[in-house]
């Protein structure tokens, strides 16, 4: 049981491709934070982290191991399935397939292809959330919920060495 939470933002490389630049992620599992630390130089945090689903909706709580506090969201999936439309901003927000990373050690950035079939999504309708994860990540808190929201019951991910 894999459970993570990142905290993320969409760039464009030297080229123009388009990727994801993580600020942290937070992960249950401790093996699995150290290796992807080691090996692919991303912000990696271990946390106690629970999920559930109550009458369809989705709650969550992650607490980062030495944060005095936590983050919690309460959500659920809303209207039809569907796939984003090229060019759509959803398909900005969900068809990433670079990531990049900074290995502080060789001051080199770093990108990783990531491969998936496309996103089934949803509206997602939030209906409670508290999080310091912006405060974590050195960031005001927003104090709200995103402007935009989007439920997916996930697709399994391959992630490729990172290249400098």
């Amino acid at each position: 049981h894999f459970l993570e939470l990142n905290l993320r933002t969409y760039v464009y490389d030297g080229e123009g491709r388009p990727g994801v630049w993580f600020f942290s992620l937070d992960a249950n599992q401790a093996l699995a934070v150290k290796l992807a630390r080691r090996f692919f130089s991303l912000p990696y945090h271990h946390a106690k982290m629970q999920a559930g689903t109550v009458d369809g909706e989705v709650r969550y709580r992650s607490r980062r191991r030495g944060a005095a506090s936590s983050s919690t969201f309460a959500y659920r999936g809303e209207g039809p399935e569907r796939v984003a439309d090229p060019g759509s901003f959803e398909f900005f927000l969900v068809e990433r397939y670079l990531l990049f990373a900074w290995r502080a050690g060789k001051q080199q950035l770093l990108r990783g292809r990531v491969v998936h079939p496309a996103y089934r999504i949803r509206d997602a309708v939030m209906t409670g959330h508290e999080t310091d994860l912006f405060a974590l990540n050195g960031f005001q808190s927003p104090h709200r919920p995103a402007d935009h929201q989007l439920y997916s019951e996930g697709v399994d991910v391959d992630v490729f060495p990172l290249e400098g």
